[in-house]
């Protein structure tokens, strides 16, 4: 996948087992994604990479994950 969207629309539409998004993507970013995701499979693991030090995309991702360890 290249986009946000794009991780969207294939973790909708398939079973993947674990989804890994980049913070940064075209077209959406991972946490915009992440909070789609989850909307329609909470349980669906989601592994969010970043090299961005960033404290505030840590806070997003774990405020859409509960179960999201850092």
């Amino acid at each position: 996948m290249t986009t946000g969207a794009d991780a969207v629309k294939y973790a909708l539409e398939n079973d993947p087992d674990v989804v890994l998004m980049d913070v940064r993507m075209p077209d959406g970013d991972g946490l915009t994604a992440l909070g789609r995701i989850k909307l329609d499979k909470p349980d669906l693991p989601i592994l969010i990479l970043s090299t961005y030090d960033n404290p505030t995309f840590i806070a997003r991702a774990v405020a859409l994950e509960p179960a999201a360890t850092c």
